[in-house]
């Protein structure tokens, strides 16, 4: 079922609607946050579904059959209007033109079931994935060069399910006075394995340094970017660091 609330003055939650959206479980239900009146819904049957709140959602305004396996993430993209990013069980990612839901835009197989997806909250073309038995990835899903190498860093650190991950908001973060917790990780962007360095607890902040790599058109350097992810069995919750300032070159 999907639900829509409204949020009160007093900070209390009336229902809204509730609806059958898919035939077996439905994983996520993501805003499009450029018409906040539009929603798109994942569900176990392998289908993803828009709806549209201002009607009694009793049919969606489309139905994809893409993937091949339950959706279980989607993320509008707040800095390009008309693009959103679904993940799958089937270790997709697909781009999406909400104006032509027919077919994505790009597939990008990051090989593990898609958990969550989280656009950077200051540039639109970079991505961050959890992809649960395959770790989380940071992707170059810029349209432009038909995305050669879209894996530009990878962490592999955590030992159970890679389930959830975001971005830390804020423009820059220093790394000035680093203690002896801090890990260091060099990342190729052409591969997408990440060195086995030792165990990162909790408490620990690992740093991810970038290869210019020019053969892609690309090199990250620079700007500094905080992570934050966690896994299913463990309970465990890790922070890393990671240099993502692209500039592409002509």
């Amino acid at each position: 079922m999907i639900t829509t609330f409204k949020v009160t003055f007093d900070r209390s939650l009336t229902q809204v609607n509730q609806w059958k959206a898919h035939g077996f479980e439905a994983w996520i239900a993501a805003f499009n946050y450029w018409q906040p009146s539009i929603i798109y819904t994942g569900g176990d049957d392998c289908r993803l579904k828009g709806w549209d709140v201002r009607t009694s959602c009793e049919m969606p305004t489309f139905v994809s059959k893409s993937h091949s396996m339950g959706v279980c993430s989607i993320h509008s993209n707040i800095h390009k209007e008309n693009i959103i990013a679904t993940g799958s069980y089937d270790e997709t990612i697909l781009l999406w033109d909400t104006r032509k839901m027919r077919s994505p835009l790009l597939e990008i197989n990051v090989g593990g079931g898609v958990w969550r997806l989280k656009w950077h909250p200051t540039n639109g073309e970079v991505l961050l994935a959890a992809c649960m038995h395959n770790g989380f990835h940071i992707l170059n899903c810029s349209l432009s060069d038909g995305c050669p190498q879209p894996i530009i860093a990878s962490y592999e650190k955590h030992e159970s399910l890679a389930y959830g991950v975001d971005w830390y908001r804020v423009a820059e973060i220093s790394l000035q006075n680093q203690d002896s917790s801090v890990h260091h990780i060099e990342a190729d962007s052409t591969s997408k394995e990440t060195p086995k360095n030792e165990h990162v607890d909790e408490k620990s902040i690992s740093e991810i340094d970038l290869k210019e790599n020019m053969a892609d058109k690309a090199c990250w350097e620079g700007s500094n970017e905080m992570i934050a992810s966690c896994s299913f069995y463990d309970n465990a919750l890790h922070v890393w660091k990671v240099n993502l300032r692209p500039v592409y070159s002509n």
